[in-house]
């Protein structure tokens, strides 16, 4: 395998895990933060809410960087894919932009009530603007999540097969893969002791 096909996998590793990271975590926040945080009192809410934020704030951006760099660098090695990536980037991109108008700002103020030991008299209003973006973003990471993986399956196919160009038509390098695998799974077989 070539170093700049290689390069690229690894990359692109990094570029699916940085945006899994953001991904799981508004996830989590969407299906089960919004709804758990209804039923608590005001005082909890700002209270966890606010060391939440004080946290992750500081832990959450490094999968951002991981995210945007992988995907960048996954540009720089892909000659075929670079449109799949770019738009993970501008979906990511994009997300950071609602986080940083939105979130960002709700975050530090439930984080300075927290540590002040304060409860506002709107508590739950900067958590209604919060969870009025959480979908949003969801739907961001999910569409950066599965770019990401459109631009692995583009790279998948620029690595011709042992003997085969790529100029060969689509549908030959298609029953040839096909055809190695069957062989693949008789050998597999045969020394199980299945024929």
């Amino acid at each position: 395998m070539e170093i700049s096909t290689v390069s690229a996998m690894i990359s692109l590793a990094f570029a699916l895990l940085g945006a899994a990271g953001v991904y799981g975590t508004d996830v989590f926040f969407c299906v089960v933060g919004r709804a758990a945080l209804t039923r608590v009192s005001d005082s909890a809410l700002v209270e966890t809410m606010g060391r939440f934020h004080e946290v992750a704030d500081r832990r959450m951006p490094i999968f951002g960087v991981i995210g945007i760099g992988g995907a960048l660098a996954s540009i720089a090695f892909s000659g075929v894919s670079w449109p799949w990536a770019l738009s993970a980037v501008a979906a990511q991109v994009l997300g950071i932009v609602v986080y940083r108008s939105v979130a960002a700002p709700v975050n530090a103020e439930l984080t300075r009530h927290a540590r002040a030991g304060s409860v506002a008299a709107d508590a739950r209003a900067p958590q209604a603007r919060w969870d009025g973006v959480i979908v949003l973003r969801v739907l961001l990471m999910a569409s950066r999540w599965s770019r990401s993986l459109l631009h692995s399956f583009g790279r998948r196919s620029e690595v011709p097969l042992k003997g085969l160009t790529m100029n060969e038509p689509r549908s030959r390098r298609s029953s040839i893969r096909w055809r190695r695998l069957s062989d693949r799974a008789s050998q597999l077989s045969w020394a199980r002791g299945g024929g």
